[in-house]
């Protein structure tokens, strides 16, 4: 009898060693995936501002943020991260690579503390490894990787708290708390994770639930208290001024697929839009009504709560869109995506196994698909090679005008790479530098708006003008600038980059 107990023990051993080998195995590959080509493509336009901030000191960092529209914690830790790392393209990158890294085993723990299943962690596992929003912003040198682990970490000590000490809402408190100090936008995701907390199945009841989460709060707006006013500020500032359009029920939708782990507009080379369409609702609501039909009051609960927690800011953001400003853009979303891997983590324990079996490989497939259009598809704006080009131009006589006026951030960045003294700089509707302190989104869209940059042409009298243009549906959408120039001086050549410009003009 002891023999065959300790030959159960041995094969149960075994076979918890390769379930633990092959979630090892997954989430080394989806760290990999994070890291694949990460300094391959130049700096894209928001990148080139996260690129220069740091170059500032750190009570500098916070007073230009503060005019600016995002809260400074990202980019006092992207400071730090460029002075060990370096300001290449990869290095800037890379805290945002290495926190959607750490994120991936905190949502396999999650979905161990929820499922208690190695089965269900291998599939939570697998799902946020090959997660395509969570992939793309890793990659980029902007907050929504470091927001995302963030908001992972208060997920799981939320879950603990439910099955055990309420000291792990600490963790929760300060991880939100951090989180609302990188994006604005995760105050959504503290609502979100509210509601969700006031779901999740656990041991204290509603009304200690309520008081827990109130306390949280409390917690996470007097840390956040000193910043309050720079946020109202930001708001009334972009009113009317951000470039987001109102979003469509087919932006929803595109939204929601996205923080499914996938991409219409990569899976759509598959077949038909309309099929690809139904196939993707098919896929995602159905594992939402497996989960949420589950044979456990608690897999309900958890299912429930999640589901809250991942979709609210979406559908908030959304409808906020729909009354006033619009800020719906696909990326201030990716901490949704944290969401659909552990819904899946679920599927193993349900009633339908057997739609497990459809519908687990069935996104993992397209999420596989989505990430492979990512890499091959998905081209970011050749600054490097745009700069490359103007860096070639003679200085002597020549000035540079950059429309949007961000652009100057980028032509820094890369003669810091490639050497070389700079050009004489503008910009309308007036240079970046030229502000106090400076601001991103500058327009033109009036003709007086470039009355500095003709003044500028007439004071300076270059023989050559060198037009980078960049985002100029919202910068500059009638053609302002060029017009004003073309009336001084006359186009004579002309290279297009990948979503950048660069007209030359003489005399």
């Amino acid at each position: 009898m002891e023999q065959t107990q300790a030959l159960e023990d041995t094969v149960t051993g075994r076979s918890r060693a390769r379930w633990l080998a092959a979630v090892a195995l997954v989430i080394v590959a989806g760290w990999v995936l994070r890291f694949w080509q990460i300094g391959q493509q130049s700096l894209w336009f928001d990148e080139g501002y996260s690129a220069w901030v740091v170059t500032l000191a750190p009570w500098r960092i916070v007073e230009v943020i503060r005019h600016d529209v995002s809260p400074p914690l990202y980019y006092l830790l992207l400071k730090g991260w460029r002075e060990i790392f370096g300001e290449s393209e990869a290095a800037l990158r890379s805290m945002s690579a290495v926190a959607s890294c750490l994120a991936v085993p905190v949502i396999a723990a999650i979905a161990w503390q929820i499922t208690r299943s190695l089965g269900g962690v291998l599939v939570a596992s697998l799902l946020m490894s090959v997660s395509v929003l969570q992939i793309q912003y890793a990659q980029e040198a902007r907050s929504y990787g470091v927001a995302s682990l963030l908001m992972a970490l208060a997920l799981y000590g939320a879950v603990r708290r439910m099955q055990g000490s309420e000291w792990w809402l600490v963790l929760s408190a300060a991880m939100l708390a951090g989180s609302v100090y990188v994006h604005n936008m995760m105050w959504f995701y503290v609502a979100g994770f509210g509601l969700g907390y006031l779901v999740i199945p656990g041991r204290a009841g509603l009304g200690r639930r309520m008081a827990e989460f109130a306390a949280i709060s409390v917690a996470v707006i007097l840390i956040y208290a000193w910043w309050i006013p720079a946020l109202l500020g930001q708001v009334r500032w972009l009113h009317g001024n951000f470039w987001a359009p109102v979003p469509s029920p087919r932006d929803l939708a595109q939204v929601l697929v996205a923080a499914g782990g996938m991409k219409l507009m990569h899976l759509g080379m598959l077949a038909r839009a309309w099929v690809i369409g139904w196939a993707v609702a098919l896929c995602l609501g159905g594992l939402c009504v497996v989960v949420l039909a589950g044979r456990s009051r608690d897999t309900v609960r958890w299912s429930s709560g999640l589901l809250l927690i991942g979709l609210f800011p979406i559908l908030a953001v959304y409808g906020y869109a729909q009354v006033s400003q619009s800020y719906f853009v696909e990326k201030i979303f990716t901490a949704s995506s944290l969401t659909l891997p552990l819904l899946a983590a679920l599927l193993p324990g349900s009633r339908a196994k057997v739609a497990g079996f459809v519908l687990i490989p069935a996104i993992f497939i397209g999420s596989c698909i989505s990430v492979w259009g990512y890499f091959a598809r998905e081209i970011k704006e050749d600054w490097r090679g745009a700069i490359e080009y103007v860096n070639s131009i003679p200085r002597e006589k020549t000035m540079v005008v950059f429309v949007a006026n961000e652009g100057e951030l980028l032509y820094h960045y890369y003669i810091r790479q490639l050497g070389g003294k700079p050009h004489s700089l503008a910009a309308a509707p007036q240079g970046f530098h030229e502000l106090e302190p400076p601001k991103t989104i500058q327009r033109v869209l009036e003709e007086s708006d470039t009355d500095k940059l003709i003044e500028r042409l007439h004071k300076q009298n270059p023989e050559k003008v060198v037009l980078v243009l960049s985002h100029t549906h919202f910068s500059d959408p009638n053609d302002l600038t060029r017009k004003a120039i073309e009336r001084e001086m006359k186009l004579v050549g002309q290279k297009s980059f990948h979503l950048v410009d660069v007209l030359e003009f003489a005399r």
